[in-house]
């Protein structure tokens, strides 16, 4: 699944989630991004690419690139239950950020 979508938005109060999710990540272990916003202003471009071969053949990518003003929030976790690797990031005012987050397991063995 391939998906790009951009966003523009100005005049009122846009809240959101979004979140993706490739459950057979390393066999089962999963891994997710995830975002929220509450923006006055965004100008947003975004590509979301998910692959999934079997359990150990399997790619998610999130690439975003926004300009904004307000409150965004993107996490991201590998792992459903141990949670290996986390990270959370807030971010409130006004912003331009380039973020690209990869999970790819088709090298592990």
């Amino acid at each position: 699944m391939i998906q790009k979508s951009d966003l523009v938005f100005a005049g009122g109060q846009l809240k959101n989630r979004k979140s993706l999710k490739l459950p057979l990540f390393e066999n089962g272990t999963g891994a997710t991004v995830s975002e929220r916003f509450n923006l006055s202003h965004v100008d947003k471009s975004e590509t979301d690419i998910i692959r999934s071969i079997n359990g150990s053949n399997n790619t998610m990518l999130y690439e975003t690139a926004l300009a904004y003003e307000g409150l965004w929030a993107v996490k991201n976790v590998q792992g459903w239950f141990t949670a290996r690797n986390k990270s959370e990031e807030l971010y409130s005012g006004s912003f331009q950020v380039q973020k690209r987050f990869e999970f790819n397991d088709s090298a592990v063995r």
